[in-house]
């Protein structure tokens, strides 16, 4: 893997809030992420969107698309990314001649259609306030001084993350915020209580992530 890295890629610095896949719009790409956070996304012809994923460094993107085909699907960086840009022919060539590499491919396909599931699971039987500590969670960051957890979104982003729309996920924050759960707070949410909120979303989901 370290060789399929290292001799068939190139590294790419992506500000925040950038798209670096528009459904369907451009040809695949893998990327392993080196730092940042992003969210891979549905969006309906109405604007209203839905996240599916949340990736981290050390995640691979678009292995699955790269391999099948363009996808129906949006990623949006959330913060300043520097991605690792594989070159999916390599990635195909060395996964077919190279047993390793094509234990690693098999692996990720599996991870990814086993998080799809649950994450199909939980946005269909998911409670809005299920979903939105689901999507908290899942952006929370961890700072030095108190709170120590912060979801960097803004209200009307976590609402598309959750499928809903503004007034119902401010009306879903402020419950939270009167148990003593969360704080919207000028940049972003803080989260006062994440065992009580994980319990929430572990209602509906499997596993927050």
């Amino acid at each position: 893997m370290r060789f399929l890295l290292l001799s068939a890629g190139h590294a790419n610095d992506v500000p925040a809030g950038k798209l670096v896949y528009a459904a369907e719009d451009q040809p695949p790409f893998v990327g392993l992420i080196l730092d940042g956070f992003l969210r891979v996304f549905v969006a309906a012809p109405s604007g209203r969107e839905s996240t599916i994923r949340y990736v981290r460094p050390g995640d691979l993107l678009g292995l699955v698309a790269a391999l099948s085909g363009p996808s129906a699907t949006w990623v949006q960086t959330l913060s300043d990314c520097r991605i690792w840009i594989l070159d999916p022919a390599a990635l195909k060539r060395i996964g077919q001649t190279e047993l390793p590499i094509a234990w690693v491919i098999a692996e990720e396909c599996a991870r990814r259609v086993a998080d799809l599931v649950n994450e199909i699971s939980g946005s269909a039987f998911a409670t809005v306030r299920q979903r939105i500590a689901h999507h908290l969670l899942s952006m929370a960051r961890s700072q030095a001084a108190p709170p120590f957890l912060v979801a960097d979104i803004t209200q009307s982003d976590l609402a598309n993350a959750a499928g809903s729309v503004r007034e119902v996920t401010v009306r879903e924050l402020r419950a939270l915020k009167a148990e003593g759960l969360v704080r919207p707070q000028r940049k972003g949410i803080a989260i006062l209580d994440p065992d009580q909120l994980h319990r929430i979303a572990s209602e509906a989901f499997i596993h927050a992530g």
